[in-house]
């Protein structure tokens, strides 16, 4: 339902789970995540290096606590996340959960910026 959204890529040899949050409605946001939910179960933990677009996206109070309830059940599968997309106060807060996560967290200004990231820090 998702593929064009929730899909493997290559970048210089290594996957990359690619997730598309950009425009993505509101009301879809429960299917997306119980259809990504089925896709990283699928992986070896601490594993799934992701590339994430959140631009467009309409954040709330609501959304940011399912990304963390996701994020609660998902995380020993993670290598590492890059956002992009984010700007104002959700990078500024995307910046202060990478801190507290345990995890490598980077929001970064765009794609290349955030596969560069993923490069230096993730392969």
């Amino acid at each position: 339902m998702y593929e064009d959204r929730i899909k493997w890529i290559e970048h210089k040899g290594k996957r990359i789970l690619s997730l598309d949050y950009s425009g993505l409605p509101i009301e879809e946001l429960t299917p997306f995540q119980d259809e990504l939910y089925k896709v990283i179960i699928k992986e070896e933990l601490n594993s799934i290096i992701y590339l994430t677009n959140v631009s467009t996206f309409k954040f709330s109070m609501k959304t940011l606590n399912q990304f963390n309830q996701l994020a609660n059940i998902t995380k020993k599968y993670e290598k590492g996340v890059a956002i992009y997309g984010a700007t104002g106060l959700i990078k500024v807060m995307y910046d202060r959960f990478a801190k507290l996560y345990g995890k490598p967290i980077k929001a970064c200004n765009s794609r290349e910026e955030a596969l560069e990231w993923i490069e230096k820090t993730l392969f």
